[in-house]
């Protein structure tokens, strides 16, 4: 027999059996597609520097991103941003008055006709963009607000925004509470200051008192705008970012002195209505502490406000008092 009929075929598994191929890593979400070179573990890394701790191995989640809380350069970075803008909007309105004065024949060279013309147009300008600018430079303020402080938006806390619920209960003592801080402030300029002497008028209660659209104008920034657009910028991210860098008693303080201090263009002209503005922003504050909500304290400025404006257009009280 020939001796290649005694050989046997090689037995395939004379070394065990075949090692299966190695699976192909796939990118997540995208199966069948290959993870390029470079990456690691299941997930492609494309940060700078090595990748984190425990990436690519089984299980592994990548961490929290940082939270967005304020802090004390956040509360100062909103109240740059409200007078900000306003400014940004008072430019744009001068440009404006400023090119139709060029282009309205006026001779520049005679000087009364000149600051005459300038007092009308600027002043019809200054009346009719107060909504727009007001509106503006609160936009301006929440968008701040939501970039950087967006997760406490919700929180109640003093180290919170306080944009939370709020029952209409405790609206309505926010309300009787500013409009009892209005009548206690009437008392005092109507009994202890009654012989106070001013001689000029802050801007606003200059067209406030003006009589026509101008103190519609003022009326509704004053009733609408300020209350809430003040309240959430003082009482809401600045006690926020404050509470959080120097603690709350701080953050009172801060807040209020910051508060009064805006004012000053028309507390200037009648000092005694620090008197007002302060005990109100006092109440405010502590409204919102204790009611954990924005809301309440918005009430107290809008019925404190909204008394000053009854009364002042109505003549009964010193032309200085709102603030």
């Amino acid at each position: 027999m020939n001796s290649h009929e005694d050989q046997q075929p090689p037995d395939p598994y004379s070394q065990g059996p075949p090692t299966p191929p190695e699976p192909v890593q796939q990118m997540p979400g995208h199966p069948g597609a290959p993870i390029p070179p470079g990456a690691v573990g299941d997930v492609p890394y494309s940060g700078q520097g090595g990748p984190p701790e425990g990436w690519g191995q089984a299980g592994y989640a990548p961490p929290p991103p940082a939270p967005r809380i304020p802090r004390a350069g956040t509360a100062f970075l909103a109240f740059v941003t409200f007078f900000g803008a306003q400014l940004v909007g008072g430019l744009i309105v001068g440009v404006i008055a400023g090119v139709q004065l060029a282009t309205s024949g006026i001779d520049l060279s005679n000087e009364a006709a000149l600051e005459r013309a300038m007092q009308g147009i600027l002043g019809d300008y200054i009346i009719y963009s107060l909504l727009p600018i007001t509106i503006f430079s609160g936009l301006a303020v929440l968008l701040v607000t939501r970039r950087m402080a967006r997760d406490v938006m919700n929180v109640g806390d003093p180290d919170g925004v306080g944009w939370s619920n709020f029952s209409a209960a405790k609206f309505l003592v926010g309300l009787v509470a500013g409009i009892g801080v209005a009548a206690t402030y009437i008392a005092l300029a109507s009994t202890v200051f009654v012989n106070y002497q001013h001689e000029t008028q802050g801007p606003l209660s200059e067209m406030l008192t003006s009589g026509g659209l101008a103190t519609v104008i003022v009326g509704i920034a004053a009733v609408l705008c300020a209350p809430l657009i003040e309240e959430f910028l003082f009482r809401g991210v600045m006690l926020a970012g404050f509470t959080r860098s120097f603690g709350l008693p701080a953050a009172v303080i801060l807040s209020t002195a910051l508060f009064v201090a805006v004012h000053i263009p028309e507390l200037m002209h009648y000092w005694p209505g620090t008197i007002g503005v302060g005990g109100m922003a006092v109440v405010a504050v502590a409204v919102r502490i204790k009611m954990k909500s924005l809301g309440p304290a918005i009430a107290v400025h809008l019925g404190y406000n909204g008394a000053l404006i009854a009364l002042l257009t109505l003549s009964f009280l010193p032309e200085n008092l709102l603030q």
